[in-house]
């Protein structure tokens, strides 16, 4: 990614970057990444490596 909070997609875990970071890590900003906070989402890549189930087919 170019720049943080540009809002484009990552193409290996399919989070939008909105501009969210560590200081907001558990709000939920909606947009793309619907009712995942950047927290869920990290720990989601963790699990299963996307941000959330129904983005696993489109990351690398």
């Amino acid at each position: 990614m170019d720049q943080s909070g540009a809002f484009e997609i990552c193409p290996v875990c399919q989070w939008e970057d909105d501009g969210q970071g560590d200081s907001n890590l558990d709000v939920v900003r909606g947009g793309l990444n619907g009712d995942l906070s950047l927290q869920q989402a990290r720990l989601n890549f963790a699990a299963f490596g996307a941000c959330s189930e129904e983005a696993l087919p489109f990351g690398r």
